[in-house]
């Protein structure tokens, strides 16, 4: 045989060996048309590739349409998809959907939420063990605290070292930024960036500082990006309209309506002497529109609450950021409240603000176990919403509405709730105070006490310390009865200390008769209860809320 001949014998056997080879091997079909061939080996949800070259990638399964293994058997459908690896796991499409939106959140509360749905959808056995394992593994984080930053899930006392060192880091740049140290400042916000870039308050700050230097076209994306994350905070949408009216040379009257809007949401001395300057400046034409009139008239009533004077113009005010607003506007997908059990099938109320827009809803009981729950009823009138457990095991403990319908001035209070969780944990807090007024019809009135800006659905203050998370929690008489639930708070200044608020026993039995829910009036016992007793009989009816959208 001559040499050339022998030479393409080789290259044809070798040829043979190959596309022998090749024939055996795994192929992968992405969905983009891209074909991958070599060796595919499932794990999770994403598949490990190694091609003939020798490298080697990821590519998740939702990603693949077809996977052709070695055998030549061609699996389609994301069903499927897997070679049978998928099912011979225990696997199934639903729950492997399941593992895959669980794994990409940030926070493990939304990935215990999202597990506590797939278990209530009933699926098979199989699949209900892997299920609730995860939820236990996720729970577990979520109660030693826990978060995805930076890439990588940090949690237990990291975490708290590290938002420690990240709070720490923002007061000081806060406070920089306060006395126009704005080099420094900016400094310090980029230093708690890179520790922490999960926090609005970053590109708030900014944000702030681009408007210090009056760039306006730099300052609103800093501003449009916390509005993703909290949005209508009343501060970030002011300094939208401040970096617009400056931009636009004081003539466009969208910054005023957005000025007027951020008011609406949620006012502050800054935020109404910039709606007043930016109205004394705008043009009659404007003022003269229906929409002008309204902020005319919403300025108004605001200009007496802050003593502004109503002809004040010329100066606009960088408007900063409050934590008593932050605290009330919740995270954008996800947020928590209270609520308290009325009936022992899962009946609770809670408030409108926690409940509503709620896409899920789960409910922390006292014992930890945990279940979905959906609304019963939203009150357009008042901040009040009934949501029912939806696989209630047995019946619950429950807690009675006082005998009276407003509680007496001066009388002890004691409030059950689960305030910040996020800082504080997931267990019941216990604060103790008097009743410091409940406002009765022609005796006081919101706006008499200089909180015009709310609603006159509030008739009980309280001096109790309340917090963002308690809202929908009880506020116990002396026997352990709910003499009103908790809706909000008010705004703590440096000379001015907060109230707890909230509505009466009477106004509650008025909206479950409404809705034709009649229970019996708690009992007056013959001597008063300790804080003590009154936590130990009521926190088993109290429950941690999450709400999700």
């Amino acid at each position: 045989m001559s040499v050339q001949r022998l030479a393409l014998s080789i290259v044809s056997i070798c040829l043979v060996l190959i596309l022998g080879l090749a024939a055996f091997g795994d192929r992968l079909t992405l969905k983009d048309g891209k074909v991958l061939e070599g060796t595919v080996i499932k794990q999770g949800d994403r598949y490990w590739v190694k091609t003939s070259d020798g490298s080697t990638q990821y590519v998740s399964i939702d990603d693949v349409s077809k996977l052709e293994k070695g055998s030549g058997k061609s699996i389609t459908g994301s069903s499927d998809i897997g070679g049978g690896s998928s099912s011979a796991a225990g696997f199934s499409s639903s729950l492997a959907s399941t593992q895959r939106r669980a794994n990409s959140v940030d926070k493990p509360l939304a990935a215990v939420t999202i597990w506590q749905d797939f278990i209530d959808s009933k699926p098979s056995e199989a699949d209900l063990k892997v299920a609730k394992e995860e939820l236990a593994r996720w729970k577990s984080m979520a109660e030693n605290g826990g978060e995805k930053i930076n890439g990588r899930w940090v949690t237990g006392d990291e975490y708290k070292s590290l938002m420690t060192r990240y709070r720490a880091i923002m007061r000081e740049a806060t406070n920089l930024l306060s006395h126009d140290d704005l080099l420094k400042g900016a400094e310090k916000v980029e230093e708690a960036r890179r520790i922490y870039p999960n926090d609005f308050a970053v590109n708030f700050w900014l944000g702030y500082v681009e408007l210090k230097k009056r760039n306006w076209e730099k300052a609103i994306p800093y501003f449009d990006a916390v509005l993703k994350l909290k949005p209508n905070l009343p501060e970030a949408m002011a300094n939208v309209a401040i970096a617009e009216w400056f931009k636009s040379n004081y003539r466009d009257s969208k910054a005023v309506l957005k000025m007027h809007d951020a008011a609406k949401q949620g006012d502050n001395e800054e935020i109404v002497f910039d709606l007043i300057s930016m109205l004394n400046a705008s043009p009659p034409a404007f003022l003269r529109s229906t929409a002008g009139k309204a902020a005319v008239e919403d300025a108004r009533l605001l200009s007496y609450k802050y003593k502004i004077n109503q002809n004040a113009q010329g100066t606009i005010y960088y408007v900063r950021l409050h934590e008593e607003s932050v605290a009330e506007h919740s995270e954008h997908n996800m947020w928590s409240g209270t609520g308290f059990i009325l009936k022992d099938d899962g009946l609770i109320l809670t408030n409108r603000h926690v409940a509503k827009d709620a896409k899920k809803l789960m409910v922390l009981l006292h014992n930890g176990q945990q279940n979905a729950a959906e609304v019963v009823k939203i009150d357009d009138e008042q901040d009040l919403a009934l949501i029912r457990l939806k696989n209630a095991d047995s019946k619950l403990p429950v807690v009675r509405l006082a005998a009276s319908d407003l509680p007496m001035d001066g009388a002890d209070c004691t409030v059950i709730g689960y305030p910040l969780v996020d800082r504080l944990g997931g267990s019941p807090k216990i604060t103790h105070g008097i009743v410091s007024s409940s406002i009765k019809k022609g005796a006081m009135s919101v706006k008499s006490i200089g909180l015009e800006g709310l609603t006159d659905e509030i008739d009980v203050l309280i001096d109790a310390k309340v917090n963002p998370g308690n809202s929908g929690g009880p506020i116990l008489d002396k026997y352990g009865n709910v003499m009103a639930i908790v809706c909000m708070k008010s705004l703590a200044s440096e000379t001015e200390d907060s109230y707890g608020m909230g509505i009466s026993a009477g106004r509650i039995r008025k909206f479950l008769a409404k809705n034709r829910i009649m229970l019996p009036r708690g009992e007056n016992g013959t001597s008063t209860l300790s804080v003590e007793d009154i936590a130990a009989k009521v926190e088993p009816a109290a429950v941690l809320i999450f709400a999700t959208k």
